[in-house]
């Protein structure tokens, strides 16, 4: 595509200094103007647009864009001697209008045009000092910025190397440094930081602008080679896993003929692709469905393990491969080679482990020589639950993945231990027909020896059958509580006003109780059907009619209980719904105790809370009433049976004996069928009848606890059915710059309830620091939440970087805020612990966060330093220092965004002072919300938030000379 050639400012505009239009469809190219220009209405987009022959063609790239008041600079095109290169276009948006600068153009107007045109650089991996005017001496590695609020300094290089953050030098022409931009030493080095007036004082400040203008144009042209290697490389790896695509289709196909087969190409991945390709097999290995295969992130770059996993929304935990770790199964992990540090597969299989090369495509069980060749740290995976609403299927299924021989050992076991009990009723039958009447002593004694065998095999089966279902429930424990954990973390802020935490507490344990009932059935089950099958055969065996009797007597014990236990699930029902809100009430006291305290309101909240309770053991005794009836029931039950089946034995005799006389006076010969039980088989129908009545009875308990998972499945349901804050095809944030803007923004916490924001518009440039003011319920709070993802707009667009969060997975955002609140509390450990947290940092990760916030001395003065213990709420140090270590806390994952919700609120003013003068040496982007208005005199910006509207902006002094809404609460505060 070829651009319109560009064209000069009217002569006559450029004498009188009259606004001129300027078109979008009429560009302005920067190379061809003759002075600097204000954009006085409307907005200006500046383009960056390639050269050929000395015409621009080709793709424009933003660079940025300029609104009304800000000013723009010739710019003279990087062509090379047949005119192709690089320049720079000025587009008018709607309405635009600019006008000639002049001849002496105000420095702030330089500053801030060297602020719109140089993008802010990737922040760098070690934390940057923040630099005042002046001299500064550097050490090897240091890297240095400055404070966003003053604008624009120029780096003037002394002794020693410096490094840009594009890899180029700093020679002896000054270079710009603003807010989101950074330098390097590589070496001893000195610099000097000097304003734009000292530069123009000294004669250097149109020279070195020049400069500035040919390393912009320099920059550009390698992030355009970047973008087209970024996008050769893209390219190749979206042919290798469409192939990758092909091939695992070709492999479905081929199951499909012969299942289980491996004739499909195993998958191929390309280098520095691993992480990708590794989470897929894992979450094949866990019987996951597959993620789609890994993309490249916003910097072109491959994904790493993190954002994969992430991706795939699974969780990991680091681990530490302590020895013989292979010998023993358990969760799939990724490990990295110590050769080369490649991260591999390692993947549970039988006893042990299996190591999956994924750049070699290779298998092999891991054994001790394997298992040195390892880093000792590793990452173990846990399975997560399917994002859409679940059921108690999808829980079963998740637990009972990869544990086929777990229970096929049990059902083998358990059907072992039943068939060596039928020796017992046999044996009885034996001794009283066979070796008593004959007084078979060696017989007596040969199977009192096969029985003692049979009993010691029985216990060795029945040990090893603990064993397997030990080791069934922990595994299961191990996937169902994880992913249960998981569930809950995923789901929206606005779930959680539902239930109070008591409540949802016992609702998130009930899914933990329903996995221990489940298990506890499903093998009481397993253990008394195959039991009361066999017995059930052996009763048939000796009597077809006494066993048919026995069946009656079951079925009538079974029609008894199931009619208690419905009624018993009703009276459960509801106290398990006034027990969640029983509990509920419980924890807020507890936490509250202070303030019932204070409000002499003890006695009431006593009284509220025993009339829930109250309510709950009403229901609780009549099931206890319902569940003893049926004790009562069973313990009686089985003498009534005996006398029944006794009964049923008479009756058979007597039947038989009046046939064999009516046969013996008609002259008949018996057929042989109607033959009395003799005394050894009446002894093993006894005893098999016994082991049957205790199956049946252990089936029936199973079966009425079993009743008992319905209502707790009824409470625990919304946790497993609720949508999850989770955007299904959003994509990596990949790292933040900064950058935040909020575009007609409109929220409301219900459809009934008018607006919290109202068509809100601001935007924030990265490392600044800006507060936001305004009355009670204007929205401050509300304007954090929308932030970190808690809530969404109902209207509008929130931006990072440039991009909307509603395209954004929400957990890639969260990653990279940090978040200091008003009532945030220390927790009992050393002072590391509550630094570093849950996070992968380590120790000199928190020592950098520690002098960010000026707080290392502090902890270098005391007597342990960083392991110093605190107590809960950290109350041995002072009201400073707990800040400060709070928002070093926020700080050791290195946030781009640093949120403070009335982080001083609590201080006195020394110590708010202290504060915020490390707030104002960081370099993040800052969000501060703020009631005491003292507290931000220094800030870069205000927002002052009206009823959901942005009604002021400006500096501390600005908005005070204004004599609006701030100066209002200014004066307020002063009364």
């Amino acid at each position: 595509m070829s651009i319109p050639s560009s064209r000069p400012l009217d002569p006559v505009s450029r004498v009188t200094r009259l606004p001129q239009p300027l078109r979008a469809d009429q560009p302005l190219c920067l190379g061809e103007m003759a002075e600097p220009l204000r954009v006085v209405a409307g907005f200006v987009d500046l383009f960056a647009v390639a050269m050929r022959d000395g015409r621009h063609v080709g793709r424009r790239r933003a660079v940025a864009r300029l609104s009304a008041g800000d000013c723009f600079w010739p710019v003279p095109r990087a062509l090379d001697e047949r005119g192709d290169g690089l320049g720079l276009i000025a587009v008018g948006g709607l309405g635009a209008q600019v006008e000639a600068l002049g001849d002496a153009p105000a420095l702030a107007d330089i500053d801030h045009w060297l602020r719109a045109i140089l993008p802010p650089a990737p922040p760098p991996a070690k934390t940057a000092s923040i630099l005042a005017p002046g001299r500064h001496d550097l050490a090897a590695g240091d890297v240095v910025a400055i404070q966003p609020g003053q604008g624009c300094l120029w780096l003037v290089r002394e002794e020693g190397l410096l490094a840009l953050p594009d890899g180029a030098g700093v020679r002896d022409v000054p270079v710009p440094l603003v807010a989101g931009r950074w330098v390097s030493a590589d070496g001893t080095a000195r610099l000097a930081l000097r304003t734009s007036r000292e530069l123009a004082d000294a004669g250097l400040l149109v020279p070195a602008l020049a400069a500035a203008h040919a390393a912009l144009l320099r920059q550009i042209a390698q992030a355009l080679d970047a973008r087209a290697a970024d996008e050769t490389a893209q390219a190749r790896q979206r042919g290798e896993l469409s192939r990758q695509g092909m091939e695992a289709a070709f492999g479905t196909l081929v199951d499909l003929i012969q299942p289980g087969s491996r004739l499909a190409a195993p998958e191929r991945v390309l280098p520095g692709w691993e992480a990708g390709a590794l989470v897929r097999r894992i979450a094949q290995s866990l019987g996951l469905e597959l993620p789609p295969p890994a993309h490249a992130g916003k910097d072109g770059h491959p994904p790493d393990l993190a954002q994969a996993l992430a991706a795939a929304r699974l969780r990991q935990r680091g681990v530490l491969l302590r020895l013989g770790w292979w010998r023993q199964t358990g969760l799939p992990m990724v490990a990295r080679l110590a050769e080369g540090d490649r991260p591999v597969a390692l993947l549970p299989q039988g006893n042990g482990y299996v190591l999956w090369d994924a750049l070699a495509g290779t298998s092999q069980p891991v054994d001790a020589t394997l298992a040195e060749k390892l880093n000792p740290q590793a990452q173990a995976i846990y399975a997560a639950l399917p994002s859409r609403p679940v059921g108690l299927g999808d829980m079963i299924r998740l637990g009972l993945h990869g544990t086929g021989r777990e229970r096929l050992a049990i059902a083998l076991l358990a059907l072992g231990v039943a068939l060596i009990g039928l020796l017992t009723p046999v044996a009885s039958g034996l001794i009283v027909d066979k070796i008593v009447p004959t007084a078979a002593g060696d017989q007596l004694f040969l199977l009192v020896l096969a029985l003692v065998v049979a009993a010691i095999s029985s216990a060795a089966l029945d040990y090893s059958k603990t064993h397997a279902v030990l080791r069934l429930q922990s595994g299961i424990d191990l996937k169902m509580h994880a992913a249960v954990i998981d569930r809950l973390l995923r789901l929206p802020a606005g779930f959680f006003k539902r239930y109070t935490v008591g409540d949802l507490a016992d609702r998130a344990m009930g899914i933990a109780t329903i996995r221990e009932m489940l298990a506890g059935a499903a093998l009481s089950s397993l253990l008394g059907g195959v039991m009361s099958l066999v017995s059930l055969g052996m009763l048939f065996f000796y009597s077809v009619k006494l066993a048919l009797v026995a069946l009656l007597l079951v079925a009538l014990s079974l029609s008894v209980t199931v009619g208690l236990s419905l009624l018993q699930l009703r009276h459960e029902r509801q106290e398990a719904r006034t027990r969640g809100i029983a509990e509920g009430l419980v924890l807020q006291f507890i936490t509250g105790v202070a303030k019932l305290k204070v409000a002499a309101a003890v006695d009431r909240a006593i009284m509220f809370w025993m009339r829930r309770y109250g309510a709950q053991r009403r229901f609780d005794i009549a099931g206890q009433r319902l569940a003893r009836m049926q004790t009562v029931f069973q313990a009686a039950f089985g003498p009534l049976s005996t006398v029944a089946l006794m009964a049923g034995v008479v009756l058979i005799a007597k039947g038989v004996m009046a046939e064999q006389a009516v046969q013996a006076l008609a002259g008949v010969e018996g057929s042989g069928n109607a033959t009395a039980m003799q005394a050894g088989g009446f002894i093993a129908f006894f005893t098999a009848f016994g082991q049957f009545q205790g199956a049946m009875t252990q089936l029936v308990g199973t079966l009425t606890r079993l009743l008992g998972v319905f209502p707790i499945w009824e409470r625990s349901r919304p946790l497993l059915e609720s949508p999850l804050d989770d955007v299904a095809d959003g994509e990596d944030a990949g790292r933040l710059g900064g950058g935040v803007e909020f575009s007609g923004v409109s929220f409301s916490y219900a459809p009934d309830l008018p607006p919290v924001l109202d068509n809100l518009s601001f935007s924030i440039r990265p490392g600044e620091f800006v507060a936001i003011v305004g009355p009670s319920g204007g929205g401050k709070s509300t304007i954090l939440r929308l932030l970190l993802g808690l809530d969404r707009p109902q209207a509008g667009e929130l931006f990072f970087d440039g991009r909307p969060m509603s395209r954004l997975t929400p957990d890639s955002v969260r990653r990279q805020i940090g978040t200091v609140l008003q009532n945030g509390r220390l927790m009992g450990g050393s002072i590391l612990d509550n630094i570093v947290g849950a996070s992968a940092a380590r120790l000199e990760d928190a020592w950098a966060a520690a002098r960010q916030v000026d707080l290392a001395d502090d902890i270098k003065a005391m007597p342990m330093g960083m392991h110093t213990v605190l107590t809960e709420g950290g109350g041995t140090l002072s009201g400073g220092q707990r800040q400060r270590l709070m928002i070093a806390r926020a700080l050791v994952r290195q946030p781009r965004l640093l949120l403070l919700d009335e982080a001083t609120s609590a201080l006195d003013n020394r110590t708010q002072a202290a504060v915020m003068r490390s707030l104002e040496k960081l370099d993040v982007t800052r969000v501060m919300i703020a009631h005491r208005l003292s507290t931000i005199e220094r800030v870069d910006r205000i927002l002052v938030i009206e009823r959901g509207r942005l009604v002021e902006q400006g500096r501390f002094a600005e908005l005070i000379a204004q004599d609006g809404v701030f100066a209002a609460l200014a004066r307020r505060q002063m009364l």
